[in-house]
């Protein structure tokens, strides 16, 4: 159909671009069961607010996700704790 029509819902745009990658995480301390890591922030967010990280662990040539981590609400330590698998 060709003529007139309202006018379409506004649209916008955040851009950004990929964020630096975070510095390496440090040892902070570990026992038998876990191993408490100390995290900081990227550098540079890229345009737009980080709001949360994810940790992968490799075992062997197998990377798994550990964990989803929101620095928001939990700041900037982690701790992992040992499974049985």
């Amino acid at each position: 159909m060709i003529g007139y029509s309202g006018w379409s819902p506004e649209s916008s745009l955040i851009p950004a671009v990929k964020p630096e990658t975070p510095p390496k995480p440090v040892y902070v301390s570990s026992s038998a069961t876990e191993i408490a890591l100390q995290f900081d922030r990227s550098p540079d967010n890229g345009g737009v607010a980080i709001i949360n990280y994810e940790l992968w662990i490799e075992r062997g040539s197998i990377f798994e996700l550990c964990s989803t981590y929101d620095y928001a609400t939990h700041g900037y330590s982690f701790t992992v704790v040992a499974a049985d698998n």
